[in-house]
């Protein structure tokens, strides 16, 4: 059964992560989740063809370019354990870890191309860090919320 082009994208970004061996599971989304987590479970990793911004343009006659972003969001709740008693901060020793494994998840995509499984070629046009972390989600519900951009173009 033939996929769009931003859903085998955002697949083959799904198996890229999961197959780096990062301690963490991505999964494919389309953000209809709530912003705040509510458990304390380890990190977690969406990943989220941003339909907003794609973009289609005429590359030579009958064929097509597109441009599609992609956000891969990890977000982790900190329990008590992980906050200073005195000051009721997020620890920054937690913060740091996350903040390496996002910019560990970025590489992975920095500088490549590659062929997913459905045949669709692609390649990287930018990687870009947009928020690393979030710091009002940091104060107002004591989680790390980080979200890297990943921009591929295809043609058909």
């Amino acid at each position: 059964m033939p996929v769009a082009r931003a859903v085998a994208i955002a697949d083959a970004v799904v198996a890229q992560i999961n197959a780096a061996s990062l301690g963490i599971t991505a999964l494919r989304s389309y953000a209809d989740w709530d912003l705040e987590l509510q458990d304390e479970t380890g990190p977690r990793c969406d990943v989220v063809t941003n339909s907003v911004e794609q973009k289609d343009e005429l590359a030579t006659r009958g064929n097509v370019k597109f441009t599609v972003p992609v956000d891969i969001a990890i977000r982790q709740k900190f329990g008590e354990n992980k906050r200073d008693p005195t000051t009721g901060r997020v620890q920054l020793v937690a913060v740091d870890a996350l903040i390496l494994l996002t910019e560990t998840v970025a590489m992975l995509f920095a500088g490549k191309s590659s062929i997913d499984g459905s045949g669709v070629a692609f390649a990287y046009q930018d990687v870009a860090i947009m928020a690393n972390p979030i710091r009002q989600h940091l104060r107002q519900f004591h989680q790390f919320t980080s979200v890297i951009r990943l921009t591929f173009r295809t043609a058909n």
